[in-house]
């Protein structure tokens, strides 16, 4: 079951890189739309059976304001496939407001165990629908689709960088309707 986080100003540090696998195609973690949360130095790394979401903060994009006292995210880390089989539609969904995220790395695995177009299956590495949403260093690479889809307003972000997929068979595997291919951040 995902690990629940539904009160305000809780600390989640995760001490030595520690890892969250979910294994039965769940969440890994679901924060609620609240206040002050904090999660640092964790590893989500998606299950061989394939899961919607790894993070979700918020179930669904709303009006609330954290600007006072946003979630911040420090040095968060996602890899689907690399060390065995993983899945995850979305590493990443962001629907809460003035999220802060600083070093996230969003990996859809290119080499390791575990690796093919049609074994480590994905969708996006982060979605963001939350407004007034910052990040400072966010890495998306190699996911099937868009590397990072932002429809939230007023979002920011600083230093970018990102991989398109290396895995894809032919032209006719990775196309957006009649596009060849998908852009790294729409």
């Amino acid at each position: 079951a995902p690990l629940p986080i539904n009160n305000p100003n809780k600390l989640l540090p995760g001490l030595g890189i520690a890892t969250l696998l979910p294994t039965a195609g769940n969440v890994a973690m679901q924060v609620a739309d609240v206040d002050g949360i904090n999660i640092s130095g964790l590893l989500f790394d998606a299950g061989e059976k394939n899961s919607e979401i790894l993070l979700q903060l918020g179930d669904k994009k709303s009006t609330v304001s954290h600007a006072q006292n946003p979630v911040t995210l420090h040095d968060v880390f996602f890899r689907v496939g690399g060390a065995s089989v993983g899945n995850a539609t979305h590493s990443v969904m962001v629907n809460s407001n003035h999220v802060i995220g600083d070093n996230l790395w969003v990996w859809r695995g290119d080499h390791g165990n575990g690796i093919g177009w049609q074994t480590n299956k994905t969708r996006h590495g982060i979605v963001v629908n939350g407004d007034d949403v910052t990040m400072y260093g966010l890495f998306v690479e190699h996911f099937h689709n868009y590397q990072t889809l932002w429809n939230g307003e007023n979002g920011e972000v600083y230093f970018y960088q990102s991989e398109a997929p290396y895995d894809v068979p032919d032209q006719q595997s990775w196309m957006n309707g009649n596009t060849n291919g998908y852009a790294s951040y729409k």
